[in-house]
């Protein structure tokens, strides 16, 4: 990290900042050089905004610094200036160090994401409750597509648009806080999977009075996905017999005359289901007496 030191002609003291960007605050370690427990007189330390331990304006005996002075509890998000005065018998306030240091931010909370389709998500935050801010980095790692590139995105809203993404494919978000080129130290982070295409050309076959036949092709372009999911209504269907990964057979209660049956089949990929590709089927009359229940069906087949 660099500090931006600003130092009288007769330094006595040096800064060694271990920024810890956390909820508790920041933390610095101001290291003294020399054999200080041989020196009369103290040393001011003070320090703007006034928000830290040890207090503003506190005053330390040689012998009570040793090697270092801990400050801890700064704000995140802020713009520290540093004054260290030495005073004794002879001279009062001499100021021997100062310097001004920026205190990396705390990270954004309450990540949301809204898929809207396979190539779009819009993602949303709330930004930091302590400190100041003055924009966000979005860090977008594909999951599903290895040795893709790690997009990185620099926002100063509460909410990105994220673009081109690929259907059916799993990516993860990692979102900073950022003011004055800090970036928080800590981040928060969510998976999501992008809506998969929908199928292609969807075709139903009658094999009997009791039985669909049901067959598509595979979505183009392909994208990325894992599963089909075939259903069909109304919800008749008793017993799926599922025969290859793009056809299914749906066994149903005999049909009551000029019945329509609308069967759909989505594609999968993890959790996230694609629009359904839709096929209905013309009436077909049944000499079979209709069934009092109505049954449930769904096919699911793994690609």
């Amino acid at each position: 990290m660099k500090v931006d030191r600003r130092k009288s002609a007769v330094t006595v003291m040096s800064l060694v900042a271990a920024m810890l960007g956390t909820a508790r605050g920041a933390d610095l370690v101001i290291r003294v050089p020399g054999a200080l427990s041989q020196q009369d007189g103290y040393y001011r330390l003070d320090y703007s905004p006034p928000a830290g331990s040890p207090a503003a304006n506190t005053t330390f005996k040689p012998s009570e610094i040793s090697e270092t002075i801990d400050f801890s509890r700064g704000l995140p998000g802020t713009k520290y200036d540093f004054y260290l005065y030495y005073s004794n018998s002879s001279i009062s306030d001499w100021l021997t160090w100062t310097a001004s240091i920026t205190t990396a931010p705390d990270p954004p909370s309450k990540l949301a994401i809204d898929v809207k389709s396979g190539t779009t998500a819009l993602v949303g935050w709330k930004p930091p409750v302590l400190g100041s801010h003055s924009g966000f980095k979005l860090k977008l790692i594909p999951l599903s597509e290895l040795g893709k590139s790690v997009r990185n995105l620099v926002v100063r809203e509460t909410s990105s648009t994220l673009k081109d993404l690929s259907p059916g494919a799993t990516y993860e978000i990692q979102m900073f806080s950022m003011f004055e080129n800090k970036e928080s130290q800590a981040y928060i982070s969510t998976n999501f999977t992008s809506k998969p295409n929908t199928p292609g050309r969807f075709i139903v076959w009658f094999r009997n009075e009791t039985t669909l036949l049901v067959l598509w092709q595979p979505p183009y372009p392909a994208g990325f996905y894992t599963d089909y999911k075939v259903s069909i209504k109304p919800e008749d269907a008793l017993t799926p017999r599922p025969s290859c990964p793009r056809r299914a057979s749906l066994r149903a209660p005999p049909r009551p005359p000029s019945t329509v049956s609308s069967p759909a089949g989505p594609t999968t990929s993890a959790w996230r289901r694609s629009p359904r590709a839709r096929s209905p089927t013309p009436p077909r009359p049944s000499t079979a007496p209709y069934p009092s229940e109505i049954g449930r069906a769904s096919c699911r087949e793994r690609v």
